[in-house]
């Protein structure tokens, strides 16, 4: 302003006339922000159209042949000046996937980092994504390797993989009492970055974010993936040709790809178009049934075939009729997803089995609350009261004794336990996990390892993160349980053996290098764990999570170390969104 003041006549003039006044013009002058593309949403079956005023006011997608979803796309408000304007009910917003693509490329040192080439040796210590099989045996449709191996080129031309995620978030955050809305949001990384900077914010590509309130059905996913796959299909086969990025200012071409399916069970089966895991089709890796679930000879498990898969899910897709799609589904285990567009994509190798919420958020999580007893809703204490819990339930609704209380069995015998479960006791509950718990509490720890709640799984102690759990299962459990157990004989000290399998199971997936041997310890461990569970809790139900966690050593043979792919990146990310301030119109 100052400067300007000093310019006489019409320079000044002109000077405050263009300045501008809003700060979003400053920010379309620079092209600060990502290129995005607002999609009406059908409030009811999630079919995308584009905003327009040629787009019909009500839904005409086919759920299936002959029945159309009818749902209206559109509301009427009242502009200011009493005008009518119609809006859309719900907005998709995308990110186009060559826009950022582009974008991406034209930052310094970012093509120094992707366009570095594989090793031509397969390594024996996998580090990181590249040194593991997947990426190295993925083929283009020459027939040759798609990634570059040392001294290859491919005349400048970029070759790069990415890691897909999609998940579901309260965007008013996760309060009990508050009001419960799902907001979607899909992510990709690219798996060419090194690990150390693979998943910084400014890396990610935030592909769509997927409107509120409530989640979309299985097949009806599809619609929100299907612009992503529509721009992913082009970019393998005939690759992206960028205008210039910044080691090439004349231009390049590249060729892209989606690998891994990064994402917790419920959304990993709805992307991938595998049934839930608690179908009878349960595993989308074998062809194992949820009746059989506790068949531990891995060695009889046999394979899904990816060229089957793609059969049963075209052979969906031809249905004429909604019960027709159910009954195939149920019997197959299998449907159509968008993702099937992709050629290369393989369902039953890159559907990952996602160890954090498998065995941090499951594994760990069931034994603590459930076996353990340390869950609110299952307070068995340690363990060897565990069956009676349904009967404390039944309980509940059973009419007392007419006069006097019937004389309390001794302490510690089970059936004083089956009396405190029975009369629903909260004084009585705690004495049978206290012992354990207040170990745990009175545990000295280094300062950098957190201590866990003295009460795990009440209400007002909120619930453990994935890596609180990874942290109670490795090392707060063992250390206290050897202490309390370790000299105990029978019962006590089989089932202290028995966790120290999960825990020794868990120790070997995580580790920051990995490779076939460790692999093979960490299938010895979980089978001894599993093999355990049968013995010492019969009556036990198992989730699925303990069968598709056995898969877990073929993912890493596969990726290479868990924290190069699982999905603790991801859950940052719906925070960082949960925390962006709204008004939620």
């Amino acid at each position: 302003m100052t400067f300007a003041s000093g310019i006489d006549g019409d320079l000044t003039q002109k000077f405050f006339r263009d300045f501008p006044t809003d700060p979003r013009t400053v920010l379309r002058f620079f092209d600060f922000e990502p290129v995005t593309i607002s999609l009406v949403c059908c409030p009811s079956c999630f079919c995308l159209y584009p905003l327009s005023e040629d787009t019909a006011e009500k839904c005409t997608n086919e759920n299936v042949p002959g029945k159309v979803c009818g749902a209206g796309l559109f509301k009427r408000k009242k502009t200011l000046r009493g005008r009518l304007i119609r809006k859309p009910i719900r907005c998709f917003v995308y990110q186009p996937f060559p826009e950022w693509l582009g974008r991406f490329l034209s930052r310094p040192g970012i093509e120094d980092l992707v366009d570095r080439p594989l090793s031509i040796e397969d390594p024996q210590e996998w580090q990181d994504i590249g040194d593991a099989r997947a990426l190295r045996e993925l083929l283009w449709s020459d027939g040759l390797p798609f990634l570059p191996r040392e001294g290859e080129t491919f005349d400048g031309e970029g070759r790069y993989v990415f890691a897909f995620n999609i998940d579901w978030l309260n965007p008013r955050g996760n309060k009990q009492s508050g009001k419960q809305e799902s907001l979607g949001a899909m992510y990709m990384v690219c798996l060419n970055l090194p690990v150390r900077c693979r998943y910084k914010f400014e890396n990610v590509y935030l592909v769509g974010i997927i409107p509120t309130p409530s989640e979309p059905s299985t097949h009806q996913t599809n619609h929100v993936t299907r612009p992503l796959i529509d721009h992913l299909v082009p970019a393998w086969e005939h690759g992206i040709r960028l205008t210039r990025t910044h080691n090439y200012p004349n231009g390049r071409s590249t060729k892209s790809a989606l690998v891994p399916l990064v994402a917790d069970l419920p959304a990993a089966r709805k992307t991938s178009g595998h049934l839930s895991a608690s179908s009878a089709n349960f595993c989308s890796f074998c062809s194992l049934q949820a009746c059989d679930s506790q068949n531990l000879d891995y060695k009889s498990w046999k394979r899904r075939s990816p060229e089957k898969h793609r059969e049963l899910a075209d052979e969906w897709l031809r249905q004429t009729s909604g019960a027709a799609r159910t009954r195939l589904q149920t019997a197959t285990g299998v449907r159509w997803s968008e993702f099937l567009r992709l050629i290369y994509w393989d369902p039953t190798r890159y559907t990952l089995v996602e160890p954090m919420h498998a065995l941090l958020l499951r594994d760990i999580m069931h034994h603590g609350r459930t076996l353990f007893g340390m869950g609110k809703e299952c307070p068995e204490g340690d363990g060897e009261f565990w069956l009676y819990c349904d009967a404390k339930k039944a309980a509940k609704g059973r009419p007392r004794p007419a006069g006097g209380d019937a004389p309390k069995p001794q302490k510690g015998t089970v059936e004083w336990a089956q009396h405190v479960l029975h009369h629903g006791t909260d004084k009585g509950l705690a004495r049978l996990t206290n012992p354990l718990l207040d170990a745990l509490y009175r545990s000295t720890l280094p300062s950098w390892i957190g201590r866990i709640q003295r009460r795990i799984g009440v209400a007002n102690q909120g619930k453990l993160k994935a890596d609180e759990w990874q942290g109670a299962g490795t090392i707060h459990f063992p250390i206290t349980l050897i202490r309390l157990w370790a000299r105990k004989k029978g019962r006590y000290r089989e089932m202290l053996e028995n966790f120290i399998h999960l825990a020794a199971a868990v120790m070997i997936a995580t580790m920051r290098t990995q490779n076939q041997a460790r692999a093979d310890q960490y299938t010895t461990h979980f089978l001894s764990y599993l093999k355990g569970l049968k013995t010492l809790y019969p009556r036990y139900k198992w989730p699925p999570t303990l069968h598709l966690s056995l898969h877990i050593p073929e993912f890493i043979s596969l990726f290479g170390p868990v924290y190069s792919w699982w999905a603790f990146p991801f859950e940052r990310y719906n925070g960082a969104i949960q925390k962006i301030p709204t008004n939620f119109k």
